[in-house]
């Protein structure tokens, strides 16, 4: 009997075994099929993103973001709402050593009211920037403090009734 017991024990530790294998198998298949679905997500996200300028032509499903750029809502059969927001140009975090010159000439003495000791722009910096400098220094400024900003997706699920 006590042999009985010792291969009881060596059977269920091998069906351990061989069920963790086969839980590895399928993990290492769904991470791959995980893989493949994010790749063709991203690539349908691009896609779509590549549609933005398009869109403006649709005017009822745009509305304009807070940093000047766009936003696209486009309502899905499921009741998902997919969300394509093409952002206006971003403040820099920090102004290029390149730009430091031509940006301090345009300030004068107002430079240090527009930008701090790291050379990186003050909050509200588009407002600023028109309240202290006329006009024409104001544009050039800003433009010389802005870069391009990513187009993102999102995806929203509807919520369970």
């Amino acid at each position: 009997m006590h042999t009985t017991i010792h291969q009881s024990e060596g059977s269920i530790f091998r069906n351990h075994v061989n069920r963790a294998a086969r839980l590895a198998i399928r993990l290492a298949n769904i991470d791959k099929q995980r893989d493949a679905v994010k790749k063709k997500l991203d690539a349908e996200k691009d896609a779509l993103a590549a549609l933005a300028p398009v869109a403006e032509q649709a005017q009822r499903y745009i509305s304009t973001t807070d940093g000047g750029g766009k936003s696209w809502s486009i309502p899905a059969q499921n009741g998902s709402i997919v969300r394509v927001t093409q952002p206006g140009k971003r403040i820099v975090s920090e102004v290029p050593e390149e730009k430091l010159e031509q940006i301090r000439k345009l300030c004068g003495h107002r430079f240090v009211l527009l930008f701090e000791a790291s050379y990186s722009c003050v909050k509200k910096f588009r407002e600023v920037v028109f309240r202290e400098l006329d006009k024409p220094a104001a544009e050039e400024v800003l433009e010389l403090c802005e870069e391009d900003s990513k187009t993102t997706v999102t995806v929203s699920k509807p919520k369970p009734e």
